[in-house]
């Protein structure tokens, strides 16, 4: 049995895009929260519920659920952040980006034979592998093969997660030193 990703390459992922929509006058705290929600959101459709995640692929991996989930979560989020100095639509148009990462992610990899992310309108699947990207298997969960698994994704999407943060930091050094010279 084998399931496309680990959980290391959509964690980095929604992690990448929650730190290029994370205000950054939030409180570390309040940034903290931001950043997990966006890795469980990316790591939504893998989620261990029963009817969902790896028992139903086909529900929790259609993109016509997950659009409906998105707008759901993202009403409720809208609600009850509407008033509050935590609301951004940046936040919440990220959430949806972070969720529908996993999507893409898992057409990545190599040993499947592609997602069925049209399910329940068609049976027809997407696969766009990368040579680079092979799937885990579940048993035995502990072994060499795995372990490279984890080590691409880590390194792969870690790569990616570095970027977004190097290139963030200098957007908002750019940013204080225009503010600054602008103040002169």
């Amino acid at each position: 049995m084998s399931t496309p990703m680990t959980p290391v390459g959509h964690s980095l992922m929604g992690l990448a895009i929650g730190w290029v929509v994370v205000p950054a006058e939030f409180s570390q705290r309040a940034k903290i929260v931001t950043l997990a929600a966006f890795v469980a959101l990316a790591n939504a459709p893998d989620w261990p519920l029963p009817g969902w995640g790896h028992d139903r692929y086909d529900v929790s991996h259609s993109i016509f659920l997950t659009l409906g989930m998105i707008a759901v979560v993202a009403a409720i989020a809208t609600a009850a952040l509407r008033r509050t100095r935590y609301f951004a639509w940046r936040l919440i148009v990220g959430g949806a980006i972070a969720w529908l990462s996993h999507l893409l992610l898992d057409t990545l990899y190599f040993g499947r034979r592609g997602l069925a992310m049209f399910w329940p309108v068609s049976e027809a699947r997407v696969s766009l592998p990368l040579p680079w990207f092979t799937v885990m298997q579940l048993k035995p969960l502990v072994s060499a093969h795995n372990a490279r698994v984890f080590a691409i994704e880590a390194a792969f999407y870690g790569a990616i997660l570095a970027l977004v943060v190097i290139a963030r930091w200098l957007w908002t050094r750019s940013a204080r030193a225009t503010s600054c010279e602008s103040a002169d």
